[in-house]
């Protein structure tokens, strides 16, 4: 039995700076944000980030 099968994640984000984590929070539906210091690549997941930030300030401004 799924208890997420009839949530909503309308107001929630997810941020991470590995890719993994973004990849699993996409896949159940939550926005997610992935924290990209480095300006490295993302993995090659079928799930991608809501929105891609450089530092925490930028993340606001995903938001």
């Amino acid at each position: 039995m799924n208890f997420l099968n009839n949530y909503t994640f309308s107001g929630v984000f997810f941020i991470s700076s590995n890719s993994w984590d973004i990849a699993g929070a996409t896949s159940a539906g939550i926005k997610s944000i992935w924290l990209n210091r480095n300006r490295d690549v993302f993995d090659k997941y079928p799930y991608k980030p809501y929105g891609i930030a450089q530092s925490l300030g930028r993340i606001v401004e995903i938001i």
